[in-house]
């Protein structure tokens, strides 16, 4: 493949280095990213219904807790301590991410059990109380405000 582009390749990367040029550092302030990743994750209404089904919904906002939080915490060559705002945010995105994570944990074992012993088994039956109260625990969280 890079025989048949060797000689497009040099083009598109100039064109590309060109594009970029005016971007020397990408820097944001602290209150600036911590707005972007909150607005971020907000994006989407959790509480509201979703064209993926409930479950899935769910994860998706799981899943964007998680990178809201990996956009907030520093890195470790990072030279700036995070102020305390920082890291309320960053512990809220981490609870419903793992909240979150719970929930999805139990929900796919609740499956797994009942497609292998029967829905009316004791341990599907186990795993379905506990991915229920995962589940409430997960949406008490959810409807916690998030303050920035």
């Amino acid at each position: 493949m890079l025989k048949k582009i060797r000689k497009e390749l040099p083009l598109v990367l100039r064109a590309l280095h060109a594009e970029l040029a005016p971007i020397k550092k990408v820097a944001l302030s602290e209150p600036e990213l911590l707005a972007l990743a909150s607005n971020w994750y907000v994006r989407y209404d959790p509480l509201q219904p979703s064209p993926l089904g409930k479950n899935k919904a769910l994860h998706a906002i799981r899943k964007r807790a998680k990178l809201a939080r990996y956009m907030i915490e520093p890195t470790p060559k990072s030279a700036a301590r995070p102020s305390a705002k920082a890291k309320r945010l960053s512990a809220h995105f981490e609870a419903l991410q793992r909240s979150g994570g719970a929930w999805h944990d139990l929900l796919q074992l609740r499956k797994l059990a009942a497609k292998e012993l029967g829905k009316s088994s004791q341990l599907a039956q186990h795993f379905a109380q506990c991915s229920d109260e995962a589940l409430r625990v997960f949406k008490r969280q959810l409807a916690q405000p998030i303050y920035v």
